[in-house]
């Protein structure tokens, strides 16, 4: 939480190094699409820019989460407090709710996505440099070949020296509804783009666009699953409020609990705009 820092130029800094990292990237993601425009307009160059559409895929989704994090910035730091003040704050409590088991399982599905992140990143910024000095100084290849994965355009030639500088989740809707969709989106056109590509690709390439998809698939894998246990959890409220013991209550609780058991017929859930 920025508001709550203690230290002003630590956060500053941190303000800094998010923005600098947000517009370097950005400028990044223009080279990618003007790379697939240059490229989609020569038949015998289709399919670098089929090779480069996955990569804007997943850097537009990237861009319009930022967008909706920053749109709503002030709703998501409500929502986090609210949160944080719902979490049980005893053991004993957190054991009832069985808080472990469920930050188990979310962190097997997030250090799962990391990795794969961290591969396809890895293998995509590494794999021609790596390849490019085995050939040159244990190979006897004559050159050095200076090949970027990451397909971009850049404004000078990149291959010689140069320098460049409900309430609650009906809030989280509100917040999230339009990139999960575009994320869906985005994401079943990289899996087709991808297995384009690897139909028509070296060994190599297959293996590092196959981490590729892996991580697309993921992806959508998470949004599916805990969107199906926020539906699961939020249909369990009217059973937890029919199994209390009602029948000892007065008509007014009575009262209140069919309405929330009516409310809970229609389950909270992540809606398409």
């Amino acid at each position: 939480y920025a508001h709550r820092s203690t230290n002003p130029l630590k956060s500053l800094l941190f303000k800094i190094y998010l923005y600098a990292g947000f517009i370097i990237f950005n400028l990044l993601v223009i080279g990618e699409l003007v790379f697939f425009y240059n490229s989609i307009q020569d038949f015998e160059t289709i399919r670098l820019a089929i090779a480069v559409a996955p990569c804007i895929g997943f850097s537009l989704v990237a861009d319009f989460k930022q967008a909706a994090m920053i749109r709503g910035k002030k709703t998501l730091i409500m929502l986090l407090d609210d949160l944080e003040d719902m979490h049980p704050k005893t053991l004993a409590r957190q054991k009832e709710y069985k808080l472990a088991n469920f930050e188990k399982t979310m962190k097997r599905v997030i250090n799962i996505f990391t990795f794969l992140c961290l591969a396809y990143t890895t293998t995509f910024s590494f794999y021609p440099a790596i390849k490019a000095s085995v050939k040159f100084n244990f190979l006897g290849y004559d050159t050095f070949d200076r090949n970027f994965v990451f397909l971009i355009w850049f404004p000078f030639d990149a291959t010689k020296n140069n320098l460049i500088y409900w309430i609650m989740y009906e809030h989280v809707n509100d917040l999230y509804s339009f990139s999960l969709l575009l994320n869906f989106l985005m994401a079943s056109m990289q899996i087709c783009f991808i297995a384009f590509q690897v139909t028509e690709s070296t060994v190599e390439v297959i293996i590092i666009y196959c981490i590729f998809l892996m991580t697309s698939m993921v992806q959508v894998f998470m949004v599916c699953y805990y969107g199906d246990t926020l539906i699961a959890a939020s249909l369990k409220v009217g059973d937890a409020a029919y199994h209390q013991k009602w029948f000892q209550c007065s008509k007014s609780y009575c009262t209140m609990l069919k309405l929330l058991i009516m409310r809970s017929q229609k389950p909270a859930s992540i809606r398409p705009p």
